[in-house]
């Protein structure tokens, strides 16, 4: 499984899965993993964000687990497609009573609940349990605007994003760092998105989507 990680001085960011919409699992894909979308970023003090359950959030949870790292769980959503959902179900510290999970989405740029969303993916007969049976503690939130807030230590600043169904990126700040998140959108042809260049603007890194050419 690929997993490959950048250090930004105390903080660090492990890409567990970095393929496009349809997970790749064979032997020509094992350069950057067949797994879909999932990032963790970890700083020294142990707090740590996950964007995204793609099926690359599988390995993150076997590793969590087996760290007993499952306390203070907090995952970022940008948007509800497969390819960023898809292994939610199959996410380890859900099925741990001493797990204790935040999930965070924005309501305005996707205009759909987390709390809808989760019930959909763990139901019949998408998937055999339901998600009021999971015995880890979880919380949905969704916020409104977008208007700066924090996790831990992170202060983040959300941005829409264009997107079909919508899309939120995310300006991470933390230890005097700026990370990008800029995933599933698109410019207009002959303009660029104001939004995605605020986001980017003198960032330290920038994850950015690349899933099509120029043409």
């Amino acid at each position: 499984m690929f997993r490959k990680g950048l250090v930004l001085l105390s903080v660090k960011i492990n890409f567990f899965g970095v393929r496009g919409s349809c997970p790749r699992p064979y032997k020509e894909f094992m350069e950057y993993g067949g797994a879909t979308s999932c990032i963790e970023i970890v700083n020294d003090k142990g707090e740590r964000l996950i964007i995204d359950g793609g099926m690359g959030v599988h390995k993150l949870g076997d590793e969590l687990v087996k760290k007993d790292e499952i306390d203070n769980i907090n995952f970022l959503f940008t948007h509800y497609h497969l390819d960023h959902t898809s292994g939610m179900p199959f996410f380890n510290p859900f099925y741990n009573e001493k797990a204790n999970i935040n999930v965070y989405a924005s309501l305005d740029a996707l205009e759909i609940s987390l709390t809808e969303v989760f019930k959909r993916i763990f139901s019949s007969p998408l998937f055999p349990v339901e998600f009021d049976k999971l015995p880890s503690r979880v919380k949905l939130n969704n916020f409104k605007g977008y208007d700066e807030f924090q996790i831990n230590s992170y202060k983040i600043k959300p941005y829409p994003l264009k997107h079909p169904g919508g899309s939120c990126g995310y300006r991470i700040s933390c230890e005097g760092k700026i990370i990008a998140i800029v995933f599933d959108t698109y410019h207009d042809v002959e303009k660029m998105d104001e939004n995605a260049l605020k986001l980017m603007e003198n960032a330290d890194i920038v994850i950015y989507d690349a899933n099509y050419c120029d043409e």
